[in-house]
Parts: C-alpha cells; sequence; structure tokens
C-alpha cells in the first residue's frame, strides 16, 4: 500500500511538472516518467489485491497503512526513501511539492482512494473518514 501511495503521487507529480519544464524532449521525458510511475503503482496494486484476496487481515493491514499514509500531510509527503534516508534531498524536494502544489496530492489520493475501492470491493470508500470508520469497524 505505502508503494501505491508513493508511486500515485510521484505519477501525478511528475505528469503535472512536465509542461514547465521548457523544451519538447524534456517535456516527452516527464511524461514517461509519468507513466512509468503509474505502472508500478497498477504494478503494486496487483500485488496487494492478490494478498487482500487472500485474507482479510491483509485488507485491514492495507488499509490500516493507507490511513497512516493519507491521513496527515503535515510533515510533507511520505515516501519510502524519506523513512531510510531522512537527511536525502529527494524527500525534502517531495515536501516542496507538497507544499507549493497540495492539489497534485489531492488528485493523486483520490485516484489511491478508487484502487482501495477495488481492493475491498466497497464503493463507500470515499475519504480518510472512510477508512478509519472501515478500520473501527474490523475492532468491534
Amino acid at each position: 500500500m505505502m508503494n501505491i501511495i508513493s508511486e500515485s503521487r510521484a505519477a501525478e507529480y511528475t505528469r503535472r511538472s512536465h509542461g514547465s519544464r521548457g523544451s519538447r524532449c524534456s517535456e516527452r521525458s516527464w511524461r514517461l516518467l509519468g507513466r512509468d510511475e503509474s505502472r508500478h503503482a497498477r504494478a503494486f496494486f496487483v500485488f496487494c489485491k492478490e494478498l487482500v484476496d487472500s485474507a482479510e487481515e491483509n485488507a485491514v493491514a492495507a488499509v490500516q497503512m493507507a490511513y497512516v499514509w493519507l491521513a496527515d500531510r503535515r510533515r510533507g509527503v511520505k515516501h519510502p526513501a524519506g523513512f531510510f534516508y531522512p537527511h536525502s534531498s529527494s524527500t525534502s524536494g517531495l515536501r516542496q511539492i507538497e507544499r507549493y502544489a497540495p492539489a497534485m496530492t489531492d488528485v493523486a489520493d483520490r485516484k489511491v482512494l478508487a484502487m482501495i475501492r477495488n481492493l475491498l470491493v466497497d464503493e463507500s470508500v470515499q475519504s480518510v473518514g472512510d477508512l478509519k470508520a472501515y478500520l473501527r469497524s474490523k475492532v468491534a
């Protein structure tokens, strides 16, 4: 789930960034990067779907991870690299994107919520609050 979210966000950032970079070659490269990140997100989704379909506790674990990642953006965009390389320039760059273009993250996160609906086969999951409600229903 962590990879689905980070790859979806990366895809949206690169897709939206290509217009401001200059040359036609550069724009094409940014678009290709965005499509590549989208393919990564889909591949992680397929893997996650297999796990979720195999056991309910995997669905709960996936939703827990999604909730942690989607619920709090105060410290900027989360990315797996930030956990392993907390002083990396790439993580501070991601935080800059979130600060200056939060709409990009909103678009990406809506796509992630659509994937979660597909994972759970539950159209009622529309927001982070719905993820929290799902988790509470599994604890009760």
